[in-house]
């Protein structure tokens, strides 16, 4: 991640994306902040999730994300990135504070999701991450 080209923006995705995943299981947004660019509307989304679900004692279970494919797009030499990945999401569900699920157990989704990064300060930060669209159609 500590690279401004193409390597180090797949590595910040994937990171990225599995971080994902530990903040709605943690509640923990120190990590996550640090890796959101200020605008980053999908960020700031899942940050507050994350914090209200702690309010209640609730955490995810599950959940991991697994990308199964990953393309980008240099949009600014150097500086910015449209990543393209296909990710599979395995099943989650909302947890007590004793692990047991509160409600239904989801099922296993595969989508797209795009992510924009941007090289800042020598290190990258995410943009935007989109789970619905599909750049390629």
């Amino acid at each position: 991640m500590s690279r401004n080209d193409s390597t180090g923006a797949e590595s910040a995705a994937r990171y990225f994306l599995a971080s994902y995943s530990y903040l709605l299981a943690s509640g923990k947004v120190k990590d996550w902040d640090a890796l959101s660019e200020s605008g980053c509307v999908f960020c700031a989304s899942a940050r507050k999730t994350a914090l209200e679900l702690a309010k209640h004692h609730q955490h995810v279970i599950g959940g991991e994300i697994r990308v199964d494919s990953i393309s980008m797009s240099e949009t600014d030499p150097g500086y910015s990135y449209l990543v393209m990945t296909r990710i599979t999401q395995a099943p989650l569900a909302t947890a007590d504070s004793n692990g047991d699920p509160v409600g239904e157990v989801g099922t296993s989704t595969k989508t797209p999701a795009n992510l924009v990064l941007h090289w800042k300060n020598n290190d990258w930060l995410l943009r935007e991450l989109d789970f619905a669209a599909d750049p390629l159609g």
